[in-house]
């Protein structure tokens, strides 16, 4: 037998939890707390508090017994964030079967413990956590099933270095799993001119200097899929072929992908502290459409400005910029460089020492061209 009942607040036994700030934990659901590690993270909820949303229609339901409830732990390794901190976490849960349905979205704010709790019914289930995003609430509480966060994407201009945009997935099964571990990690790539220094020696202008220097990325993308695969061409492109001033008015941190170095260079080598952001570019071939991203070394030199181009992660074997993956360069110029910020040097132009290296610091290796 059915029948209707109003129902006040969050009192109802399914769990589409939408709430941006709280959620209440609701009888016959699983309550899963989300444990941080390596970072100072706090969210807890306050225990059964959720402010009241009324409901339009008087849901319909056949009484029966409500599920197990059940508590677990899921700890965060939130790699490579050695400098920065998480202002958001959004987590949203889904059924992991054939419909891959929708059933808990939440918000955390303001974290600064070590542990977050959602509720969830039991079963097998899909879970992805979203740390710094700038995507509003209202447009994750839109997602119907899990194939629908292919949709979100990170965009660089609005991208801050202390606060980067991280993510993860994990399967566990409520009811039964009393532990799971999720990994968040930095949907972009970092490019580091560590150090720089010219040497002229033999040439017409030896013991000169490189004035105005800068360093900036050209062929830059600026679209990652938060969730999903990476690998692709550039879906979104800045600074095609040289420095736009009007691409970086954009950026909310120009900085991410130009800067500027205090100082003129000489023989003697400079650490730069430079280090540029951008999202992936694993395009396989080279088209107008689809340029290969490269590290730009402007300057000049007896009053003419020169530019010495360095296309990222390509030559011996190379396969292009990679999600979370760090590409160290150490620089010295030899002789003038070209008039095209697009065309990359050559050995007779500059020396470079390149480390690829995961952004958490793995063992480098360094490779001489």
């Amino acid at each position: 037998m059915k029948r209707k009942t109003a129902y006040k607040g969050w009192e109802r036994p399914y769990p589409l939890l939408r709430s941006e700030a709280t959620c209440t934990t609701l009888s016959g659901l699983s309550c899963i707390l989300l444990s941080i590690s390596g970072i100072s993270l706090m969210a807890l909820l306050p225990a059964l508090s959720c402010s009241p949303h009324p409901f339009d229609t008087i849901p319909e339901w056949d009484e029966s017994p409500p599920p197990v409830v059940e508590r677990h732990s899921i700890a965060i390794d939130t790699k490579g964030t050695d400098e920065t901190s998480i202002s958001t976490l959004d987590v949203l849960i889904f059924s992991n079967d054939s419909l891959k349905k929708f059933e808990t979205y939440q918000r955390f704010n303001k974290i600064d413990n070590k542990g977050v709790i959602i509720a969830s019914t039991s079963g097998e289930k899909m879970l992805f956590a979203c740390a710094n995003s700038k995507i509003a609430p209202e447009k994750w509480m839109k997602v119907c099933t899990a194939d629908g966060l292919e949709e979100f994407h990170l965009e660089l201009e609005k991208e801050m270095r202390n606060e980067p945009m991280l993510s993860g997935a994990c399967k566990l099964h409520a009811g039964q799993d009393h532990s799971t571990t999720i990994e968040l990690e930095r949907l972009t790539c970092e490019i580091v001119l560590q150090s720089l220094s010219c040497d002229f020696t033999g040439k017409p202008y030896e013991g000169e200097r490189l004035m105005n220097a800068k360093a900036y990325l050209i062929n830059v993308n600026t679209q990652s899929p938060v969730f999903g695969k990476t690998d692709s061409a550039p879906t979104g492109m800045i600074n095609v072929g040289t420095l736009n001033p009007d691409d970086l008015s954009r950026f909310s941190e120009p900085d991410l992908v130009m800067q500027k170095l205090p100082v003129p260079i000489g023989i003697e080598r400079i650490q730069t502290g430079i280090r540029l952001v951008c999202c992936p570019n694993t395009g396989k071939e080279e088209g107008p459409g689809s340029p290969f991203t490269r590290l730009v070394i402007e300057g000049d030199i007896q009053g003419e400005t020169y530019y010495w181009a360095a296309t990222v992660n390509r030559g011996r074997n190379g396969h292009g910029i990679e999600r979370a993956d760090r590409y160290i360069y150490d620089v010295l110029i030899k002789r003038k460089g070209s008039r095209d910020p697009d065309s990359p040097a050559s050995i007779e132009d500059i020396n470079l020492l390149y480390e690829d290296t995961a952004w958490e610091e793995k063992n480098p290796y360094s490779v001489s061209f």
